[in-house]
């Protein structure tokens, strides 16, 4: 919690607004730390801000990871779906404790409420489907190789992604061949299918 000369000004503990007191009761005998019933009542905690403009280098890297393994579930929810060392680099970055859980493929799941966030993420191009996800405008292919999209095995580079566009641009850009493969989706009863990009 931060003070200004104001003593009746604080930052709300949980989405980092500033707001005032509404009276001077509260200062020592009932500290406030939340701007809102909202913000006080929310076990989760996330910078939703961090990808308002301006986008920084390090932003990038942490959009190129988003685009390589999230998408949007609805207008307040974003899903992020990756290995342990993934999920925990991108909760760093936000400042999140939302909880992980189990998701298939021996992948965890990272479920983030933030409307903001959604809009900031819709504004940069990720999408609802990951199937359709394309190649944002943006310097973030860092970012896609900083994920378990990204593998390296017997000095071969390896980039896997469901989304056939997003492939031929990161094909493009490091010179780079497709292949594709399949797999079955147990819980769903049908085949996947995953694009390789080898280089």
């Amino acid at each position: 919690m931060t003070f200004r000369d104001d003593k009746m000004t604080r930052t709300c503990l949980t989405c980092g607004k500033e707001f005032r007191l509404a009276r001077t009761y509260y200062i020592d005998k009932r500290p406030v730390h939340h701007c809102s019933h909202a913000c006080s009542n929310k076990k989760n905690t996330i910078n939703q801000s961090y990808f308002t403009p301006p986008l920084t280098p390090d932003t990038l890297i942490t959009l190129g990871q988003m685009v390589a393994t999230s998408f949007i579930q609805n207008d307040h929810t974003i899903i992020v779906r990756s290995d342990l060392q993934t999920i925990t680099d991108i909760q760093s970055k936000l400042n999140s404790n939302y909880p992980v859980i189990k998701s298939d493929q021996n992948k965890l799941k990272l479920k983030i409420s933030s409307s903001q966030m959604v809009s900031d993420l819709s504004n940069y191009g990720i999408v609802h489907n990951p199937l359709y996800q394309e190649f944002i405008p943006y310097d973030i292919l860092p970012g896609l190789l900083q994920t378990d999209c990204y593998k390296t095995k017997d000095g071969v580079q390896m980039f896997r992604t469901p989304s056939s566009k997003l492939s031929l641009e990161v094909a493009r850009l490091v010179g780079g061949e497709i292949i594709t493969e399949t797999y079955k989706d147990v819980p769903k009863g049908v085949l996947g299918c995953e694009y390789v990009v080898i280089w």
